[in-house]
């Protein structure tokens, strides 16, 4: 046996590192009966001393145990013709005697994993009791129960157990926001020397009865523009009957298969208006089943209109003193498609650059911002619509 499974060996069996001595190194068992410190060098080593071998054995008779808790045994590593075999051979049979001979804290649960089942309401909470149990022959301390995530929460009972006594780890798992398949651990230490750690276990899975398949109807195209159908399924997890779809807002077209049963609907929805001002809107499409769900189904539905060109920054921060200071805008294109730049029109003192970037422009703007007026705008002409002009705002930074 090499010196590396010996150690692996050690603690396998609850031995605990003390120190390294001189010539040798200090074990311990935890066990309240004995706790020899057992030598793990490579050296070869001398017959154990008398004193240390009472200290071995009268703890094992029963009289005054609890006092050799931090007691042990020492070795001399003398080279007295004793193989390095012999000596791994005593220390491992040392170890694993004492083991058997003293008692223990053992700490078990007859069912380590619980299985919720299939939730169908994300907001609902989990709550679930570990039974813990010490079949050991001492006492049994718990100590840090930690969880996997912020959303499971564990309240131990009592730390402390007798031999034979229970305790009730109780957890809550909280499920909002949370879909598919579910598996959140427990780990829970305690002072049991085979197992020091204890891992308990909740799973399960989180499946609406209802549900959009994709959540939210997304539309991104100008006002005039045609636009795609989206195709929404909904799905129940049981038969129901679609009793009715109605859109939330003028712009929002919905068609369902009203008075169809089954477990799976389309739903066509689109986003048409003859005018609309560039930006975001949003509204909803609200579908009755029957039976009807404990909560009114509404599908999302976002529309961003775009602007003619899209100009980042819309205004131009300047700073508010006289140093010389470089700025930037990009050009690129949102309903017009295709367009040019004919000419930059810039506040006195400040000279303009364009230049392609992509599939659009970059305008840099250099000079002196001092002599700027509070109204002050950058106007880009382009040659869209017959020569559509562009202002974008010239705001001053605050003096500190």
């Amino acid at each position: 046996m090499k010196r590396a499974e010996l150690l692996r060996h050690l603690r396998e069996h609850g031995c605990v590192f003390i120190r390294e001595g001189g010539s040798h190194s200090w074990w311990a068992i935890q066990s309240r009966t004995i706790a020899p410190r057992l030598l793990a060098t490579p050296k070869s080593m001398t017959t154990l001393p008398a004193k240390y071998a009472t200290t071995l054995v009268s703890p094992l008779r029963g009289e005054n145990a609890d006092r050799h808790f931090a007691s042990g045994i020492g070795f001399s590593t003398r080279d007295d013709g004793l193989n390095v075999m012999k000596r791994i051979l005593l220390t491992g049979l040392l170890c694993g005697w004492s083991l058997a001979a003293g008692a223990a804290p053992r700490l078990t649960c007859a069912e380590p994993v619980h299985d919720f089942g299939v939730r169908a309401d994300e907001r609902e909470l989990v709550r679930h009791a570990f039974v813990l149990r010490n079949e050991g022959t001492e006492t049994l301390q718990i100590g840090e129960v930690k969880t996997t995530c912020g959303c499971t929460v564990a309240r131990l009972a009592s730390s402390a157990l007798p031999p034979g006594g229970t305790t009730e780890l109780a957890v809550t798992l909280n499920l909002t926001g949370r879909r598919g398949a579910q598996r959140k651990d427990i780990r829970v230490a305690s002072n049991d020397p085979r197992q020091p750690e204890l891992i308990l276990t909740l799973q399960g899975a989180v499946e609406p009865d209802q549900q959009f398949v994709p959540a939210t109807a997304l539309f991104d195209h100008a006002p005039d523009a045609e636009s795609p159908a989206r195709t929404i399924l909904l799905k129940t997890r049981r038969p129901a009957r679609l009793v009715a779809a109605r859109a939330g807002a003028e712009w929002v077209e919905v068609r369902a298969p009203t008075n169809a049963t089954g477990t799976e609907f389309a739903l066509e929805v689109a986003a048409r208006a003859a005018a609309a001002e560039a930006g975001g809107r949003n509204s909803q499409v609200w579908v009755e089943l029957d039976p009807a769900p404990a909560q009114p189904l509404a599908l999302p539905v976002y529309w961003y209109v775009p602007e003619d060109i899209v100009i980042a920054p819309r205004d131009l921060v300047v700073p508010p003193r006289g140093a010389p200071g470089t700025r930037h805008l990009i050009l690129r294109p949102g309903r017009i498609r295709a367009f040019q730049v004919r000419a930059v029109r810039a506040p006195d003192g400040i000279k303009t650059e364009v230049a392609p970037f992509g599939d659009g422009y970059r305008v840099r703007l250099h000079g002196d911002w001092s002599a700027t007026a509070p109204d002050a705008q950058v106007i880009i002409e382009t040659d869209a619509g017959g020569g559509r002009e562009f202002a974008v705002p010239v705001r001053r930074m605050p003096v500190p």
